[in-house]
């Protein structure tokens, strides 16, 4: 999980989001500060201001960056695979509750540090619901924005095809005989020929896609890819945004495209039409 994570952390979506928590966390602490009180000009020439104003920025900065890493975790495990209910009891556990537990030992720290015992100071009387409703409001930015940049895909099997036999010796396509769609299933990696042959496939889908390029071949699934010879139509269902690919042959399933995946098979499909005439 945190290998995962770490290399997040060398995209640009990740750099986009630190540069927003670094400009949003100053405004967060003053926030936290002046919160109850009312503004004093006064203030921009005391020290203490900008000294608190700095560790509050600090402590919004380390919570929201900890909300974003859960927010993208959790994304990743549950919600990409439909499990909407574990993803939002997950992202409660560990997105609120955790991180006000972290905010909780941060302010401990701090008070310590400044020589006093959290619990006789205001910080419950004046701080702590100010900071719970912003970790609230950080979360539900959170899911917001994954739900916008990557909308739930779900895919209708039509029916699978029977348990093959197990087979001693698998058969390898040839460079020359190229299949029509391949795809994994709960039994493993399959490929389909024009004429409905259905043998195993030795290589794992992100392999072929590399192997054979997306000249000739679409993936339009995490579990399937398509190709471009295989393809005898595709409708553009009223209402959506998916594309619903139709074979020359008799396929396992609906082949669907994703919304996000959808406007690249069109490009691609034009492209790959092109080149054929």
């Amino acid at each position: 999980m945190l290998k995962r994570f770490f290399a997040h952390t060398r995209t640009a979506l990740f750099r986009w989001n630190f540069a927003i928590i670094l400009f949003l966390s100053p405004f967060a602490g003053h926030f936290i500060v002046t919160h109850g009180r009312k503004f004093q000009t006064a203030w921009l020439k005391s020290r203490d201001y900008y000294f608190s104003i700095s560790y509050s920025a600090i402590i919004a900065m380390i919570l929201m960056l900890c909300i974003y890493g859960i927010s993208f975790q959790m994304n990743k495990r549950y919600r990409d695979k439909g499990e909407i209910v574990s993803w939002l009891l997950c992202q409660l556990l560990y997105g609120v509750l955790a991180v006000i537990g972290v905010e909780l030992l941060l302010a401990t720290c701090l008070f310590w540090y400044k020589g006093h015992w959290i619990m006789e100071t205001a910080f419950f009387r004046k701080i702590f619901g100010p900071v719970v409703m912003f970790i609230l409001i950080v979360n539900m930015a959170y899911m917001l924005f994954y739900a916008i940049r990557a909308p739930i895909v779900r895919y209708k099997v039509r029916y699978l095809p029977p348990i093959p036999k197990p087979i001693k010796k698998f058969e390898k396509v040839k460079g020359d005989e190229l299949p029509g769609l391949i795809y994994r299933d709960a039994e493993g990696n399959w490929s389909l020929s024009l004429e409905g042959k259905r043998m195993p496939w030795l290589e794992t889908l992100d392999s072929a896609q590399k192997k054979y390029g997306k000249k000739i071949c679409f993936r339009g699934q995490r579990h399937w890819l398509v190709f471009g010879k295989a393809i005898a139509d595709f409708d553009l269902p009223t209402g959506k945004r998916q594309v619903i690919i139709h074979l020359k042959m008799e396929a396992p399933f609906v082949l669907e495209t994703s919304r996000r995946t959808s406007p690249r098979f069109k490009k691609w499909m034009d492209k790959y039409f092109r080149k054929k005439k």
